[in-house]
């Protein structure tokens, strides 16, 4: 067994805490969904993570003044806290913020309104200035917006709403987006307003007042031509209304646009909205070159991110906007790295609109007043179930079967019915399970949590001839959070690679002694990566990993290669190759069958670890990537709601599922099983004894 050293982050409920222990500060992990194994921990100081600022990997200003600080790119937890030291943790803007390739610097215009911008858009021009291939040039301001009016009286504003038709017609709306602010706000939401007047000190610009016909505003020909004489590559919209006329070609490559929302079905707005009052599982944000028709213009990327049960719009719109902020970095790194060309080819091909409506706009009184009536009965509800059989929070399970047809054989569905189910101690849950056949006999490593510590060690034991579990014992454990244990046989060697993205490393142990003894060879990645799996192919290794946009939001897929285990990564052109909430994290180990390659991935769109998708693998180069989707797959049985982890060896199909469980209740029990009896291990070659936990 492996253990961390001792006077790490303290036990704690589920949430939020600090400490200070020893002059070290501690942030407790904190889970992406009730105990949904993605978590945060800041890096402290006895993690080895320099206080330097010059030891900020990759960010540099893109006007040559050297190395900027930390802060200058802030990162938020999911729950919008801020987690500035993060940074030293590879997020997924940073494999975009420096450029090898020798070509001038794009030239970046930007349209606002005002230089006080939502907190989503300041992170978007961070990073742009973070990097060493682009530069904010021009600044363009929009002379027609009003002046902010002084706070009207009370009975001013009576008057005002009741003589305005329009206004009238949203009154709803507005006291459901006042209500909702009132019972949901929470810190740092992506539209609280930022005073960037610092941030864009120094750069040219200029005001124009569009001709304005409606929502409509363009641009006098001397504007537009004032505007081209910059030279522009790259004109980003944050500002202005609809844009049409000469000024959509004022710039080498347009006006890039976010439409946060999926044009495919959603055109208008407001962002997140009708999501959530259809029903919808998924919101999209879009990033699209802006043409003269709305929401038609070529979409250079596309983002799918989860809406929660929770029926509230500050909420769910929180992910969308914080998890979308890398697409314009990524899109620039793109285009210098590799033309203008290759973003055609890879722009996201158009659909025929499926929308219930032609566009959306604010909701009506009547719709507003369904709505909140629903939310109304929702929260209720949720209250009383509380109330009644308190905090309900995911218990997952593990289970064994022999002899069945492999997932990737065309099943749809699995019966819950034709697994032995492995019952955890109580204050426990077990997930994540693999499975390896070593000199014979068949073993299974997977995540044993403890509610009460808020955190999961690796767990192994062998499984008998009739497919049950033996006794299990510890081999990993940690001062912060490990799961996802991805074992695996390499040239004679057993090696694993556990989820630990709470100690913001990818590791790589090798087993000395299988299955109990275990020593470090190399940590692969520093980075808030989850759930990294391994796939080798004519000699190149092939890493699959998902990254986060901000600290646990919004999980890209990103693929990595090197030309052997321990080699260093090579970041994969097509990076990321999927931001969609259904495909980007692994759900088991990719397989080759019947010249195949299959990958498997959690569809988180329901809930987290709803059910697992199929993908086939069909371009697998340094260059490309491609792969198509194959078909969902199911756990179908009571009590399961869900399954995102699968694996097979031999006739031996593992397998977990998603129950729910008091809180209360598990926080009462639990101990994490002891090591093995004869167990020693090494970590950088230093004899541990044995610890039972």
């Amino acid at each position: 067994m492996i253990e961390g050293k001792k006077g790490g982050a303290s036990s704690s409920s589920i949430g939020y805490s600090a400490a200070r222990r020893k002059g070290t500060f501690y942030i407790d992990c904190i889970p992406e969904d009730d105990l949904g194994h993605d978590y945060v921990e800041a890096a402290s100081p006895n993690r080895g993570i320099s206080n330097d600022p010059r030891s900020v990997s990759g960010v540099y200003s893109s006007r040559g003044h050297g190395p900027r600080r930390p802060e200058d790119l802030r990162y938020f937890d999911q729950r919008g806290r801020t987690a500035t030291r993060l940074m030293m943790k590879k997020m997924l803007a940073d494999l975009f913020l420096t450029s090898k390739v020798n070509r001038p610097p794009l030239k970046i215009g930007i349209f606002l309104d005002d230089t006080s911008l939502p907190r989503w858009i300041e992170q978007v021009i961070r990073q742009i200035q973070a990097s060493n291939f682009a530069r904010i040039e021009l600044l363009v301001f929009n002379a027609a917006v009003e002046e902010k009016l002084p706070r009207r009286s009370w009975w001013r504003s009576i008057l005002r709403l009741l003589s305005d038709p329009t206004r009238r017609s949203q009154w709803g709306y507005q006291l459901y987006i006042k209500l909702d602010k009132i019972f949901f706000r929470q810190s740092n939401d992506p539209l609280d307003a930022a005073d960037c007047t610092a941030l864009l000190a120094g750069i040219q610009r200029i005001s124009v007042a569009p001709i304005v016909r409606g929502y409509t505003h363009r641009f006098g020909e001397a504007e537009v031509e004032r505007i081209r004489r910059q030279d522009l590559d790259v004109i980003v919209r944050f500002g202005f209304n609809i844009l049409r006329g000469g000024v959509l070609n004022a710039a080498r490559y347009g006006i890039w646009s976010f439409h946060h929302g999926d044009n495919d079905f959603y055109r208008g707005g407001p962002a997140c909205f009708w999501e959530l009052y259809e029903g919808k599982r998924e919101c999209g944000v879009t990033l699209q070159v802006l043409s003269e028709q709305l929401d038609a213009g070529m979409v250079l990327e596309k983002a799918t991110f989860s809406i929660s049960k929770m029926p509230s719009l500050i909420r769910n719109r929180f992910t969308p906007y914080w998890g979308s902020t890398t697409l314009i970095i990524q899109k620039l790194y793109q285009l210098h790295t590799l033309g203008w060309d290759v973003l055609k080819q890879r722009s996201v091909p158009s659909m025929p609109f499926q929308g219930k409506r032609k566009l959306y706009n604010s909701p009506g009184n009547l719709e507003a007043s369904r709505w909140m009536l629903a939310v109304a009965l929702i929260v209720v509800g949720k209250a009383l179930r509380r109330l009644v059989i308190g905090k309900q929070v995911s218990r997952w399970r593990i289970a064994i079967r022999r002899g069945k047809e492999p997932l990737y054989r065309g099943a749809v569905a699995l019966q819950a019915a034709s697994f032995q189910w492995v019952e955890s101690p109580r204050g426990h849950f077990y997930a994540d399970p693999f499975v390896i056949e070593v000199r014979g006999r068949s073993w299974i490593f997977f995540e044993d949590y403890l509610y009460r510590e808020s955190k999961g060690v690796i767990v192994c034991g062998e499984v008998s001839s009739e497919g049950h579990l033996g006794k299990c014992a510890s081999i990993l454990s940690f001062d912060y959070h490990l799961s996802y244990p991805f074992v695996f046989d390499h040239e004679g060697g057993i090696y694993l690679i556990p989820e630990s993205s709470a100690g913001g490393t990818v590791q790589l142990f090798e087993a000395t002694n299988f299955p109990y003894h275990w020593k470090l060879r190399k940590v692969l990645f520093h980075g808030n990566a989850v759930d990294t799996t391994v796939f080798v192919r004519d000699g190149i290794y092939w890493f699959f990993t998902s990254l986060g946009a901000q600290a646990g939001i919004g999980r890209s897929l990103c693929l990595f290669y090197a030309d052997s285990l321990e080699g260093d990564w090579q970041s994969h052109p097509c990076n990321p190759i999927s931001m969609d909430v259904r495909y980007a994290r692994a759900a088991g180990r990719i397989v080759e069958r019947e010249g195949k390659i299959i990958r498997m991935s959690q569809d988180g769109s329901r809930r987290y670890g709803g059910s697992i998708n199929l993908h086939e693998i069909t371009t697998l180069t340094k260059t490309d990537y491609r792969e198509v989707f194959l078909r969902n797959v199911s756990l179908d049985g009571i009590p399961f709601l869900g399954t995102h982890t699968y694996d097979r060896c031999g006739d031996i199909d593992v397998i977990d599922g998603l129950t729910q469980t008091s809180l209360a209740r598990e926080m009462r029990f639990g101990e994490f099983l002891p090591m093995h009896a004869d167990g020693r291990s090494t970590v950088d070659g230093k004899e541990n004894g044995s610890r039972s936990q």
